[in-house]
């Protein structure tokens, strides 16, 4: 396949595909190099768990894989291991109403049978959308991004690892931000509906709908997916009112927001470890709330409004080209929420289908270097690797135990997309600028 200048003429499905295929294969290489070449010098290259919390949902070496029990599946599976979902401190009760209901169906079969099945629409997921939505791409090239920027990026083996369906969100989010360019709005609102019950975050991306002025249908996909919700709830065991105030409690407890935290891909993850560079000790460990500011409440909310104000400003001027104004949206996901952790970079994945399934269009003049950065920063969110330091992370602590502070990935991912998103408003302004002076 041959390359084209990416100073001179890249199109928005030139740098989805072969740019992007080209530089995952070769960070592969230099992956699985690296791995072989200091795995036996004792370095560590990743972290076998996406992130370590409580890993005793299942019965270890009866249920799961040995001794992994996928712990976001046997979470809810089990139920927390209480007899109600949605009771106070009950860490399953911080999946939706939605999810819960999924993992009810689940047990009416024995746990590795319904893991199989819950590992197949997993995959599935991943899947689809490239075969799916793409079919204007050769199948090649298509089984070449569904390998490298799906199934062996860092969020889906993470997602895997963890057995979290947030995987399920991507087919749903491609036919959403598609159904909005073809100005699709009911099925727009239908998708954005099921996001936003799977994953209480989910109802971030109404951005794009706000964007294009569909304010009440913005309003009508908040009601409904409230609504089901909490008509879900109402099939639960407890009251309406018992489940609702059992989810809540598990919403808002910061105690379990901070206790993954210090694992989160965020911005705001970014933020909490600079704290734990230049503030006292303890702030290094994960599980203690924040309390400087920068690991505050506050500061995650300004970050949150800030980026999804971009992303409405980016979304609703003309003038601004598919790859930029979606990357924005999607990029809400993994940078806004605080606690985001690793497994939520696999909407990437939905990224780069909805681009590359954009018909061919040059990018317009001005708008190369945010274009080049997006590239580098899907780039470095897909590959599979990290340099993690116990020592370095054991020093800080101060504990001796080992913290993901000094997780390569967790710094580097949150820096690429805020160099993307910065030279992105810069290649906003001067666009601006230069329609100005031609008018």
């Amino acid at each position: 396949m041959k390359l084209q200048n990416p100073t001179t003429s890249l199109t928005s499905r030139t740098l989805f595909t072969q740019w992007l295929l080209t530089i995952q294969t070769l960070g592969l290489v230099v992956v699985f190099a690296a791995i072989m070449v200091h795995g036996y010098q004792g370095r560590h290259w990743t972290a076998v768990q996406s992130f370590q919390i409580a890993y005793s949902w299942c019965k270890q070496g009866q249920e799961g894989l040995g001794s992994h029990c996928f712990g976001d599946f046997g979470l809810p599976y089990n139920r927390g291991l209480q007899e109600f979902v949605y009771s106070p401190d009950n860490y399953a009760a911080a999946n939706t109403p939605l999810t819960a209901a999924i993992f009810e169906i689940l047990r009416l079969v024995p746990y590795n049978y319904a893991l199989v099945l819950y590992m197949l629409a997993v995959l599935a997921s991943i899947a689809i959308p490239f075969l799916l939505y793409l079919r204007t791409v050769n199948l090649t090239t298509r089984l070449q991004l569904m390998v490298l920027t799906g199934a062996v990026t860092s969020g889906a083996i993470a997602a895997i690892d963890r057995g979290n369906h947030v995987v399920l969100i991507v087919p749903l989010l491609v036919g959403y931000l598609l159904a909005i360019k073809n100005e699709q709005w009911r099925r727009a609102s239908f998708f954005l509906v099921l996001i936003a019950m799977l994953k209480f975050w989910g109802i971030i991306f109404v951005v794009a709908l706000i964007a294009r002025k569909q304010f009440a249908k913005s309003l009508a996909v908040a009601v409904s997916a409230s609504t089901a919700s909490l008509a879900i709830l109402l099939t639960f065991p407890q009251s309406l009112g018992a489940s609702l105030s059992g989810m809540l409690s598990m919403a808002g407890n910061r105690d379990y927001a901070n206790s993954v935290a210090g694992f989160a891909i965020s911005i705001q993850g970014l933020l909490r470890r600079i704290d734990c560079l230049f503030s006292d000790q303890e702030w290094c460990n994960s599980k203690l709330s924040g309390g400087a500011l920068l690991s505050s409440t506050l500061i995650s909310l300004l970050v949150a409004v800030l980026l999804t104000l971009i992303a409405l400003i980016l979304c609703a001027s003309k003038g601004v080209p598919p790859h930029i104004s979606t990357a924005a949206v999607v990029s809400l996901g993994f940078l806004a929420v605080p606690e985001a952790p690793v497994y939520n970079l696999v909407l990437t994945t939905a990224l780069v289908v909805v681009v590359v399934a954009q018909k061919e269009a040059n990018i317009p003049q001005g708008w190369m270097a945010s274009s080049v950065a997006l590239l580098a920063a899907v780039s470095v969110s897909t590959l599979p690797v990290t340099l993690y330091s116990n020592g370095l992370s054991q020093w800080a602590s101060g504990s001796g135990e080992g913290l993901p502070v000094f997780r390569s990935d967790f710094w580097l991912v949150p820096l690429s997309w805020i160099v993307f998103i910065s030279l992105a408003i810069f290649d906003f302004w001067r666009s601006r600028s230069l329609q100005d002076e031609q008018q």
